[in-house]
């Protein structure tokens, strides 16, 4: 199985929507879906649908093998584009990125760290291996 990234662009602001699928086309369908039902879960993307914003899909990057790759390359992603709609959560995302770090190279192990912030172990890995924000810490 490999994975894509896509973008979501809002046609008129240029604000920038991310997002990680297995399946590109059918995650499309879905968020069009989401907007007709008025459900989308980003208020932010929901509300400019419903202001009569267009929005362009763009698959930016694909044939990724590896789902925390995938994930570290979105949240790189994410945290790069200013503004982006999903950036409240990544840049929280991002400080405990950066807490993280530093907790594990100060020697604490990942139960430690769970109770510290509740993240959970995949997380925790995925700080640990796949030096994510390493550009952005």
């Amino acid at each position: 199985m490999s994975y894509a990234i896509y973008t979501i662009t809002n046609d008129q602001t240029g604000r920038i929507y991310v997002g990680m699928t297995t399946k590109p086309k059918t995650r499309f369908l879905g968020h069009l879906k989401d907007f007709r039902l008025g459900t989308h879960k980003n208020p932010g993307l929901m509300a400019d649908y419903r202001n009569g914003h267009t929005f362009t899909y763009t698959v930016v990057m694909t044939d990724i093998e590896d789902k925390w790759t995938a994930k570290a390359a979105e949240s790189d992603l994410i945290v790069g584009t200013p503004n982006a709609y999903n950036c409240q959560r990544s840049t929280t995302t991002r400080d405990k990125v950066i807490a993280i770090r530093a907790l594990l190279a100060a020697g604490l192990n990942s139960g430690q760290i769970h109770r510290l912030f509740g993240v959970n172990e995949a997380t925790i890995h995925r700080v640990k291996y796949n030096k994510m924000f390493a550009a952005h810490a």
